[in-house]
């Protein structure tokens, strides 16, 4: 920890930087999931042929027309009353809603089209800052192992000649090479890869329990042993990282 604690020391300088790729990482993950989450207006106009929504319709609310044949939705009894979970199926049947009235069109095609042209924006927006987000990390990884590289020259310069004596020539070139190549692994591992992929897995989990809570469940009963193998994993690459 201490050692990490220096290493941090180290990027302090680029500060700002890093938080402006942090926020890239937090753009690219929402983006992420807004990608996701346009499949259900994709799949909707693909694949419910009665479903069309049209320009008539409320602002924010898409006007559907019932397919040949399909049975009318259940209307509840007086007086029942609403638990959570209807509740939450009412919040869930309005987003929906309001979703598709976002790509609200006079046909089935234009709707397609709309939903077509806000993917490629979503996606083209989202590579973008997740190019930006590389680019910060990486100039953040080069300056930190320059400032590394020339104080460990300039320490070498100041020690005495039985030092270099007792050294090899190839070791010391080695730790100035080789070695903090190992803080570049650490900078990617910590900021980049924990911070973005936590961020992912977090909407990820969220837009799952959204969807179908009860699947989530049934993930949840998978998740625990496959998360002991990877613990167990883990654990043997630690002690060979340490090593290194």
């Amino acid at each position: 920890m201490r050692t990490f604690l220096r290493l941090l020391g180290c990027v302090r300088p680029y500060w700002r930087r890093l938080v402006a790729a942090l926020l890239c990482m937090m753009v690219f993950a929402f983006l992420s999931g807004v990608s996701l989450g346009m499949i259900v207006p994709f799949v909707n106009i693909l694949f419910d042929r009665g479903a069309v929504v049209t320009d008539s319709a409320p602002a924010g609310i898409a006007a559907v027309a019932p397919s040949a044949g399909a049975a009318a939705a259940p209307v509840p009894a007086e007086g029942a009353v609403a638990g959570p979970l209807g509740s939450i199926e009412g919040i869930k049947e309005s987003v929906r809603a309001r979703l598709l009235g976002l790509f609200s069109a006079d046909s089935a095609g234009g709707a397609l089209a709309r939903v077509c042209a806000a993917l490629l924006i979503v996606f083209l927006v989202k590579s973008v800052f997740g190019y930006l987000q590389t680019f910060l990390m990486i100039t953040v990884e080069q300056r930190v192992m320059r400032d590394l590289r020339n104080r460990l020259f300039a320490h070498l310069n100041e020690l005495s000649l039985s030092f270099f004596h007792g050294k090899r020539t190839g070791l010391l070139i080695s730790r100035v090479t080789n070695d903090v190549n190992l803080i570049k692994g650490a900078l990617v591992a910590t900021f980049a890869n924990l911070f973005r992929e936590g961020l992912l897995a977090i909407l990820y989990l969220a837009i799952a329990v959204w969807i179908s809570w009860k699947l989530s469940l049934v993930t949840f009963v998978v998740l625990p042993p496959i998360l002991y193998f990877i613990v167990r994993i883990g654990q043997r690459l630690r002690k060979r990282s340490v090593r290194t």
